[in-house]
């Protein structure tokens, strides 16, 4: 299903396009991945996992009263990622078994969603929906 989120700490509350793979024909296709390329993720040093994460992080470092923490609101971080971009990166970077960049691919390129009783195949880059765990957790390398 393709359903919005408001953003309400943005003037207006715009909506943040969702669409969910739950049910969709890749669904446990994007689980198995998800499992499979994890590994990789967590090799990264930058990777964050999550904000409890980034406090046990942040606390081990030796801050300055002059540092400054800085925070950036990136628009449209991953409705647009050019999908063979994405997969050269993490080819080039990690070399994972062609059967797993193959299968990502399909899963990527193979998204549908239902809009108003309407169904509909994205033909444009992803919203990467089928693999948001995967690649929150790989987005530092793309």
């Amino acid at each position: 299903k393709l359903y919005g989120l408001p953003k309400i700490h943005k003037e207006g509350t715009p909506l943040r396009p969702i669409v969910s793979s739950i049910g969709s024909p890749v669904q446990n296709l994007a689980k198995f991945l998800a499992k499979q390329l994890q590994p990789y993720a967590e090799s990264i040093t930058s990777h964050v996992q999550n904000s409890f994460h980034f406090i046990e992080i942040i606390k081990k470092q030796n801050l300055q009263p002059n540092d400054l923490l800085v925070s950036f609101d990136v628009i449209s971080l991953f409705t647009q990622i050019p999908i063979k971009e994405a997969l050269t990166a993490i080819q080039n970077k990690y070399n994972p078994p062609k059967h797993i960049l193959d299968l990502t691919n399909h899963c990527l390129t193979n998204t549908y969603f239902i809009h108003n009783g309407q169904r509909y195949k994205q033909i444009h880059p992803s919203h990467l929906s089928s693999l948001t765990y995967t690649w929150n957790t790989l987005k530092p390398t793309l």
